[in-house]
């Protein structure tokens, strides 16, 4: 079974034999987030890493509603966007968004849920966090997040390949100087990717 049809991503990961896994981390155990700070998923310091990645559900149960999760790429950081007051002003409350809040008395009283449900693609890292907003160190009762990830960096295309070495060659042209930087030896591996990238791609 595959969660595949999901994801265009991981589909293409499939169709393309790559090597690549799903992470989930749920985690049922109660810890402190300190005021106006976060806590790293699912450790401090740790930063997930993979040439390409997908976020597919995060979420997390607390005592406060000045609580929420946050993400961290370099192609986006939602910062303090998603605390659970910030949900329940813009209404969604209790209903599937692509953020979703849950809040007494659709929860345990005193327990307020954040889930996030939209699928965010990532290259090279990402950092998962929990965050308080408040000026009062909270409680996060538990989270829990799936991902996706590649295990191994896509081959070279064939038009990758040609690319490089077309400007190689044109820059060999331009300036004898650069043969020091672009040593002949980079240029013959080059080839030898190429060779490798277009037998991949007719097989």
């Amino acid at each position: 079974m595959s969660l595949s049809p999901i994801s265009p991503l991981i589909a293409d990961w499939i169709k393309n034999g790559l090597l690549w896994k799903y992470v989930n981390e749920p985690k049922y155990r109660a810890f402190t987030v300190p005021k106006k700070g976060q806590v790293q998923l699912p450790r401090e310091g740790f930063i997930y890493q993979s040439t390409e990645g997908l976020l597919l559900s995060f979420g997390a149960a607390f005592d406060h509603p000045l609580c929420g999760i946050r993400m961290k790429t370099e192609q986006i950081d939602t910062e303090n966007w998603w605390i659970i007051n910030n949900m329940t002003m813009m209404g969604a409350v209790n209903q599937p968004w692509f953020v979703e809040a849950n809040i007494p008395p659709q929860t345990t009283n005193g327990v307020y849920q954040l889930l996030m449900y939209k699928k965010w693609a990532w290259n090279d890292a990402r950092e998962i966090l929990v965050i308080n907003d408040d000026t009062e160190d909270h409680t996060c009762y538990s989270f829990n997040y799936t991902m996706a990830v590649l295990l191994k960096k896509r081959p070279p295309t064939v038009s990758d390949t040609i690319l490089r070495l077309m400007f190689a060659r044109e820059i060999y042209k331009i300036d004898k100087k650069i043969l020091e930087k672009i040593p002949l030896s980079e240029v013959e591996r080059w080839i030898l990717d190429a060779k490798a990238a277009f037998k991949t791609e007719v097989e």
